[in-house]
């Protein structure tokens, strides 16, 4: 017997206010509307276990936050007060990703409008949540490189660059899955899943 849905028209999670519910979606998803105005389908079971409670916008601000508030040493202060509020260390992995991703823009040819890897790494850093928004599970990072758990930079719509508004952070398992597929690919690549699952060993 099927669960009952649980209707949450008109709540409130976090910043999400849900408007409606996405018809024919499994799981059920949700049309929520941040309090900074963005609109999005949300994924019930994010909403009423806390782990989807606004665009990222509410993260981005904690992760500022945490950034400008953290304890600082005199090496410290001395790289800030060189750089300004960009700066975050050489050894914080974020730093390792946004060099990364500027030498893979310029070889690609591709946009990367941050002025500075520091400005870029804090600035994504800020962005990331604690849950990878695509599989639910909590971002961790690897205690030798990066693995499939770990937080990764995606462009949204592939087409365009690396910029402020073009920029989210999900697992890297997720950014590998997504890759620069478009829209078309994806679709394709879950109906093949779909059609192909039964014959799998389970």
């Amino acid at each position: 017997m099927a669960a009952k849905l649980i209707d949450l028209t008109g709540q409130r999670f976090g910043r999400w206010y849900v408007s409606h519910r996405i018809e024919k979606s499994a799981p059920p998803r949700w049309w929520c509307i941040c309090d900074c105005g963005t609109e999005r389908a949300v994924k019930g079971s994010y909403l009423r276990e806390g782990s989807s409670q606004s665009c990222r916008c509410l993260c981005g601000e904690k992760g500022a936050a945490a950034i400008r508030n953290r304890p600082e040493n005199s090496a410290t202060r001395a790289a800030k007060k060189r750089h300004g509020s960009d700066w975050i260390s050489r050894h914080d992995p974020w730093y390792l990703r946004a060099c990364g991703i500027r030498n893979r823009a310029r070889a690609a040819g591709i946009d990367f409008e941050f002025p500075s890897i520091m400005a870029a790494a804090s600035y994504f850093k800020a962005l990331t949540p604690e849950f990878c928004p695509v599989f639910g599970f909590k971002l961790v990072e690897g205690t030798a490189g990066f693995n499939p758990y770990s937080p990764s930079v995606d462009r949204i719509n592939s087409a365009r660059g690396y910029e402020h508004n073009n920029v989210q952070v999900i697992s890297l398992k997720a950014n590998t899955m997504k890759s620069n597929a478009d829209i078309d690919d994806l679709q394709a690549f879950a109906r093949w899943v779909l059609s192909e699952s039964p014959k799998w060993p389970r």
